[in-house]
């Protein structure tokens, strides 16, 4: 088992182990912690102890209570997290205390309250919300737990007795070396909390990569993200990842849209992109030259995420119009477009064929696509299982040698920037639960 996770409350336990869920890991919520033994085989369980609006003192005695279970039981875990609300609220020092007193002395509490895909990041030690300070937002009235402070040493002091540090942006921003230069020094001070700025997915893989090359005793603090970027890292570290769904995607949209979808993705799930070369991949001289230079591309950086991306576009520059490439290469816009499609498709059949990866799910951006790839590995049709949003839907092929597997298609123009994530998402999050590859 990768971790368990001590919530608060059972919504937040829930949000946790949903994270993990669309990554494609297996996950259970508790309300016991009594027998863990048929769960051995998950990646993560969460376990509420219902403690986010009582007395510090009960919080700090309900934590208490569940790790002393959880250590009775000997469980083995790659590490502990600590659940805490997106918004602060709650008993933040009294349960990290809690869960330090049973956990070895060296251990550090690494506190990372980002929630990039829900606007909440933290520079300077200040959590924002959608770009405003956390104590002008709605939080500041909550009934039962107001929060009337940004800053999360402040909030997290309040309650513990652990000497805190922080950790700022700018030796996040620096990447792996240079988390693992700060933590070394930190480790020398009497310190038992470290309070992380971050702002980017990116930037919880560099924290998570830093602490997990360090061999670093610690015990996770965050609303979720963190805690499924630590679990990602470890699997990939201990070769587990190949087991995991992944999903190959082909998109020919040439809209500004569908660069902002893309970058997107790239800020939330880590995708590998690949960019097909539009110009060879219309003329008859150099298309399969390129196809099988992105073919053998995709293979060699399969692993390297579970999500490979291969397009015509990545950035705004790469956009050309239909009328300029049929126009440079003498040929009419039906044929460029018509190149391009079935293009992508070929790349697709060539990835299917060459029998070096294999892919959990299919996406496909744009109609003349999806039906150029659906001819091209003989498919004759979808049967549709779920709508995910308007004109973008999830389903399974008939027919081809990919008969049974899903296929997620979205127009090429629908949608906002964050369309193709949810997409995304959506499906690794039915794969898991279908347990199907």
């Amino acid at each position: 088992m990768r971790t368990v996770i001590v919530a608060d409350d059972i919504t937040g336990a829930n949000v946790s182990n949903s994270l993990l869920a669309k990554a494609g890991f297996k996950v259970g919520t508790l309300e016991i912690t009594s027998s863990l033994e048929e769960y051995k085989d998950y990646d993560a369980l969460a376990i509420s102890t219902a403690s986010r609006s009582v007395s510090a003192k009960e919080a700090y005695a309900s934590v208490l209570k569940v790790m002393g279970n959880l250590i009775k039981n000997k469980v083995s875990l790659d590490f502990y997290s600590k659940r805490i609300d997106s918004t602060l609220r709650g008993n933040l020092g009294a349960e990290i205390d809690a869960m330090l007193e049973m956990l070895p002395r060296e251990t550090l509490a690494i506190v990372v309250p980002a929630f990039p895909t829900s606007k909440k990041i933290v520079i300077g030690d200040y959590l924002l919300v959608d770009d405003i300070p956390l104590e002008q937002t709605d939080v500041k009235n909550d009934p039962t737990t107001p929060v009337l402070s940004s800053r999360v040493t402040e909030l997290i002091a309040k309650q513990s007795k652990h000497p805190i540090v922080h950790l700022s942006l700018d030796t996040v921003l620096k990447g792996k070396d240079a988390i693992i230069t700060r933590l070394t020094e930190i480790k020398q001070q009497p310190a038992g909390i470290v309070v992380c700025d971050s702002c980017t997915a990116t930037d919880l893989e560099s924290l998570s990569d830093a602490l997990i090359e360090m061999k670093q005793a610690f015990l996770a603090v965050d609303p979720g993200p963190f805690t499924q970027s630590l679990v990602s890292t470890f699997d990939k570290k201990s070769k587990k990842a190949g087991v995991k769904d992944n999903i190959l995607m082909l998109m020919g949209s040439a809209s500004p849209i569908a660069i902002e979808q893309l970058n997107h993705l790239k800020e939330n799930l880590n995708p590998y992109i690949i960019r097909v070369d539009v110009k060879k991949i219309c003329q008859f001289s150099n298309r399969l030259e390129e196809m099988e230079r992105v073919v053998k591309e995709a293979v060699l950086h399969n692993a390297d995420s579970r999500i490979l991306v291969i397009s015509t576009m990545v950035t705004l520059e790469d956009k050309k119009s239909l009328e300029e490439l049929a126009v440079s290469l003498n040929q009419t816009k039906e044929q460029v477009s018509s190149a391009i499609s079935s293009g992508l498709a070929e790349i697709g059949k060539f990835l299917v064929e060459s029998k070096k990866v294999d892919f959990s799910a299919y996406y496909t951006s744009g109609g003349d696509v999806t039906q150029s790839f659906l001819e091209a590995l003989s498919a004759n049709g979808i049967q549709i299982k779920a709508e995910i949003s308007p004109l973008s839907v999830y389903g399974k092929m008939k027919g081809g040698p990919l008969a049974g597997k899903a296929l997620i298609t979205k127009g090429g123009l629908v949608g906002d920037k964050t369309t193709i994530t949810e997409c995304i998402n959506y499906a690794l999050e039915r794969l898991a639960k279908e347990g199907v590859r």
